[in-house]
């Protein structure tokens, strides 16, 4: 058998400009959890919401950061790419590099990675 990591991993190729490509992966749960963390961890956005439960009211403060998620969720679902440099030289998947992509790829690999990670189960969703 090939182990648990290998069966259960699910990749794609994603087509970017100039015709250079990226491996994509899914997520492991673990990395899930980072870019939850990194994406709650900001305080560039807040949201507030209110329950009544009885007499009581509580009021949460959520600080979201959408370029975390998106730049954490790339960091950890880019396998590989072809993106290089005029030399030939390619481009290491880093923060700086990420930082160069076109607001279109960045989308095209976004949407990737969280297509193939999908949705919690119902397992998840419930701890």
């Amino acid at each position: 058998m090939a182990g648990y990591e290998a069966a259960t991993s699910l990749t794609d190729t994603v087509h970017l400009s100039g015709d250079y490509r990226a491996q994509v992966r899914a997520l492991r749960a673990d990395e899930e959890d980072a870019v939850q963390a990194a994406y709650l961890g900001s305080r560039k956005q807040r949201a507030a919401v209110q329950t009544n439960q009885g007499a009581t009211s509580t009021s949460v403060d959520l600080e979201m950061d959408n370029g975390a998620l998106i730049r954490e969720t790339l960091l950890r679902g880019i396998a590989s790419w072809t993106l290089d440099d005029v030399d030939g030289t390619i481009w290491p998947v880093d923060a700086a590099h990420l930082g160069k992509l076109t607001g279109g790829d960045r989308n095209k690999l976004f949407v990737a990675i969280t297509t193939l990670t999908g949705p919690p189960d119902d397992a998840e969703k419930k701890g």
